[in-house]
């Protein structure tokens, strides 16, 4: 879930994933894939310390009336824009899971 981050220049940012089974990460209007996300993490951290780092990232950017309400896509009761969508399609409760991660990003047959 996205947690709100005080950054130095835009003031709160949201970061993190925002569905359990899209795996993609989200940060403010910014979506993008987790893969992608480890990839420049990995990246970064194999640079020499003392050079900087620059990287071309693929980003989907969408207008921010158009992302949807995570808390209510949550809980079922307002599943508007990019982030009920995929409530409406990849929701756990429907399968009758407990909202939890599972290492093949799915929920096991029967658990709950």
């Amino acid at each position: 879930m996205p947690l709100s981050f005080e950054s130095v220049s835009h003031g709160a940012l949201a970061f993190g994933f925002f569905n359990i089974e899209t795996d993609m990460l989200v940060l403010n209007d910014y979506f993008f894939f987790a893969s992608d996300f480890c990839r420049h993490v990995t990246d970064l951290a194999r640079q020499q310390s003392d050079q900087p780092y620059r990287s071309a990232w693929s980003v989907h950017v969408m207008p921010h009336e158009a992302i949807g309400n995570l808390h209510g896509a949550i809980a079922g009761t307002d599943l508007s824009g990019f982030i009920g969508e995929a409530y409406r399609l990849l929701s756990l409760s429907k399968r009758g899971c407990s909202f939890q991660a599972k290492p093949r990003g799915t929920c096991d047959a029967g658990a709950d």
